[in-house]
């Protein structure tokens, strides 16, 4: 049980990243355009 939230915890931090990420990466997107 003690591994299980922590496993659900690591996949939502990923997601946070990616998110970021992506917000990141469309910004740069836009300063090249």
């Amino acid at each position: 049980w003690a591994h299980l939230p922590r496993i659900q915890h690591k996949p939502d931090a990923e997601s946070g990243s990616q998110r970021q990420s992506n917000k990141g990466k469309d910004k740069h997107v836009d300063r090249e355009v």
